[in-house]
């Protein structure tokens, strides 16, 4: 497994940063649902000695940016995708062109548990001998079935969860995060559930690619929905880390990384950059992914 330093030295700049990137992550999923797309982590962790950071996929797959690290996809990626793989499949039928719009979410989920679980609140890298980088090992196993046992545990086993939420260190992250992570996990168990219930349907019928189009296709204003309901677990938390640690009030970021969407012609070229009322000179229009989840 790659070895991650932080780019945060707060509980709160961490919060704040994962919520700003899922915001722009949830507007790419809604204006481009049936495009697989990827979102640059480089503000929040980044491999040691390369100022590269995580791509996570709406796709579930996960990767060191312009690296096909062998931890990298697997760490990151959901049920779903570990799953295809085990059954053969490298990637969602032909018919699908991507996969469940939810399966973004499940991946950011497994990047914000890597992140405290690895990291204390202030980014100081946990230990070695701590006992939860024994439960994160099976993540970026090789053998996929490995990867999605560890992950259905976490998911289907109230000890495992109890034993994550133990280790999420209070004394830096305190009880905001835990309930944070609590939250969320309810959240992905319930769509985990859904597509595990989908993966036995499809194994037992003939039409494999039009349940997988069925259960994939989620109309934009539903995507925006799930996306805008995690935002409102991490603004809860950002909201309390200002109330009980710093005692002062933190308002929604003005530097939310701009989008453009849609058309984007290249994943490569995405602006990950503070955002500007007139967008990037000779890049096309550009508007602000806040827009998306105003409450």
């Amino acid at each position: 497994m790659s070895e991650y330093e932080a780019c945060f030295t707060s509980p709160i700049q961490a919060m704040v940063l994962i919520r700003d990137a899922l915001v722009d992550y949830g507007a790419l999923a809604a204006s481009n649902n049936d495009a697989g797309l990827d979102f640059l982590f480089s503000k929040i962790i980044v491999p040691r000695g390369v100022r590269r950071g995580v791509l996570v996929e709406p796709k579930g797959l996960a990767t060191e940016a312009e690296s096909d690290g062998d931890d990298g996809p697997r760490l990151f990626q959901s049920m779903s995708t570990l799953s295809r793989m085990m059954l053969g499949q490298s990637k969602p039928p032909s018919s699908s062109r991507t996969a469940n719009p939810l399966e973004g979410l499940e991946a950011i989920f497994y990047f914000f548990c890597y992140t405290v679980l690895k990291f204390h609140g202030d980014g100081r890298k946990k230990s070695e001998s701590d006992r939860v980088h024994r439960a994160l090992r099976a993540w970026p196993n090789a053998d996929p079935a490995i990867a999605y046992a560890a992950k259905k545990s976490l998911m289907t086993v109230k000890l495992t969860a109890q034993n994550f939420t133990r280790n999420i260190d209070s004394s830096t992250w305190g009880e905001p995060c835990r309930t944070l992570f609590e939250r969320y996990r309810t959240f992905v168990q319930k769509s985990v559930y859904n597509k595990i219930t989908i993966e036995v349907q499809k194994s037992s019928t003939d039409t494999v690619d039009s349940l997988t189009q069925s259960h994939n296709f989620m109309p934009p204003q539903e995507v925006v929905a799930h996306y805008r309901e995690i935002k409102s677990y991490f603004d809860h938390a950002i909201g309390t880390y200002s109330m009980a640690f710093y005692r002062t009030p933190v308002s929604t970021p003005t530097g939310v990384s701009t989008i453009p969407f849609p058309g984007t012609p290249s994943r490569r070229e995405y602006h990950l950059g503070p955002a500007t009322s007139k967008g990037m000179p000779g890049k096309g229009k550009y508007q602000d992914p806040e827009s998306y989840f105003a409450l």
